[in-house]
Parts: structure tokens; sequence; C-alpha cells
């Protein structure tokens, strides 16, 4: 099918199901494919909030890089991955705390 005929496509099936991110995400990719690239930011950028708001900080930041590679200089998408990093340090343990499995280990002589 030609990348024009799927854009039409995915935006049909967008429209009947719009909570759906694989097909925000499909979608994305094809407008970029064709050139419509302010519209594949937008995409990129609503399944980022939706990933974050969700807590999938990881895929939020997966999905921020791709928006970032089409538009490199989009300040709004660095804003969003720095906060997503930013997240992410916060929520990981410290190196030097134990782990859960540190903590539950006894010793017994």
């Amino acid at each position: 099918m030609k990348p024009k005929k799927v854009v039409k496509e995915l935006e049909r099936q967008l429209r009947r199901d719009p909570d759906n991110l694989v097909l925000r995400l499909r979608l994305a990719a094809a407008l970029r494919e064709v050139g419509r690239t302010d519209e594949a930011v937008a995409l990129y950028r609503s399944v980022a909030l939706t990933y974050r708001d969700s807590g999938r900080l990881q895929q939020a930041i997966a999905v921020c890089k791709s928006a970032l590679e089409i538009e490199p200089g989009n300040r709004e998408m660095h804003g969003l991955l720095a906060d997503l990093d930013g997240a992410v340090r916060r929520a990981a343990p410290a190196d030097d705390a134990p782990g859960p499995a540190a903590r539950s280990v006894r010793v017994v002589e």
C-alpha cells in the first residue's frame, strides 16, 4: 500500500479508537514518512504524555527520542525528555542503599 494510503487508513482507524497508543505510534511513523513532520511530532508528544501519566517513563523517553529524531531542536520535547529523565533518576534506588534482597537476608548461627 502506498504511504499516503497507509496514512489515510491509520487516521480512519484512529478515529474509531483514539486511545489506541499503538495506532498513534504507527500513524506518527507514517506521517513522518510522507513528510508531515509537525503532525508526527504532535502525535509522538501525545503518546509520550500518556505513557508518562501512566507511569511508563522508559516508554515515554523512547517516544520523546523518536520525536527528536524528526525535530532535533524541538524545545518542548527536550523539556519533556529532561523531566522524564529526572523522574527516572528520582525513582531509581540509590547505589549504596541495600536492595530488597539484602534487607530480607537473615544470618542464622
